[in-house]
């Protein structure tokens, strides 16, 4: 009888001083996710605005090559840009 309730009260007490350190720790687990989730976020704003700037570009040059004489294309060739004329 002595053991089972000692063995209880072992149980309680360790419970007991482990639930403040789990519920300490629980929230750090959320705020990493967090900013991984934060981190992607910007990476992804980040390709999104290259290939934005990158299509206003190639759509500079199309329109630049259109009003470009063609004995200046060989002088200043444009290339790696695709147009459809």
């Amino acid at each position: 009888m002595k053991r089972t309730l000692l063995s209880a009260l072992t149980v309680l007490v360790a419970s007991a001083a482990i639930a403040p350190v789990a519920a300490a720790v629980e929230p750090a687990s959320f705020n990493i996710q967090e900013a991984r989730l934060e981190e992607l976020d910007s990476r992804t704003k980040n390709s999104v605005h290259k290939l934005r700037i990158e299509h206003l570009n190639n759509q500079t040059k199309c329109e630049f090559r259109k009003l470009w004489p063609e004995r200046f294309r060989k002088l200043w060739p444009l290339t790696g840009v695709s147009c459809n004329r």
